[in-house]
């Protein structure tokens, strides 16, 4: 599954016959989020939800109501939710960077006190 088609089922904007975004969309989408989905679908749908707050402002006719503004707020919580997860999952990786392994002589980083009590 191409980049592209991860945004899209996250968005979700699956329908071939009538999708929201192109493909040039959301690349630059995946291009502003540093090719990261969670984050590019983010973009997407705050997208989404300001057309939405612009065009559907309250429509209300014989047995049909649009609020446009809910519509945004529920688009704006799902965005966030997205990036919050985008969060997440890069905290977990910047967990995995390194790990610090001391010399058996030694119970502390060079030039610093010790747990022991003394300086290295």
């Amino acid at each position: 599954m191409t980049l592209i088609d991860q945004v899209r089922a996250l968005i979700p904007d699956t329908d071939a016959d009538n999708q929201i975004f192109t493909d040039a969309e959301i690349e630059a989408y995946l291009l502003v989020a540093g090719d990261n989905p969670l984050r590019a679908a983010a973009f997407a749908i705050e997208a989404n939800a300001s057309v939405i707050a612009e065009n559907y402002i309250n429509v209300r006719t014989d047995d049909l109501a649009v609020n446009g503004a809910q519509a945004a707020e529920a688009l704006l919580r799902r965005a966030g939710a997205l990036r919050e997860e985008a969060d997440r999952a890069d905290a977990a990786m910047a967990q995995d960077l390194f790990t610090v392994v001391y010399p058996r002589q030694s119970c502390c980083a060079e030039l610093a006190e010790c747990r022991c009590g003394r300086w290295c």
